[in-house]
């Protein structure tokens, strides 16, 4: 079970690091090869990384945080 955390945490990295480091046009890009029509705002991206990142981080950190709650 720990191998399938360890491999939902690193695509999680993966996508936050992509939605948080690109570029909006990279973003935009990736849309368009998807068949994905609107480009949203720069800041959804952002939001989308972000909160990627932090369920990385909860769900690496989960038996920490279990125990802070």
């Amino acid at each position: 079970m720990e191998l399938l955390y360890n491999f939902f945490i690193i695509i999680l990295l993966i996508n936050g690091l992509f939605w948080s480091l690109a570029t909006h046009k990279q973003h935009c890009d990736l849309g368009k090869m998807l068949n994905i029509k609107p480009c949203f705002n720069h800041g959804v991206h952002l939001t989308i990384g972000v909160i990627s990142l932090l369920m990385a981080i909860a769900l690496k950190q989960r038996d920490y945080l279990s125990r802070l709650l």
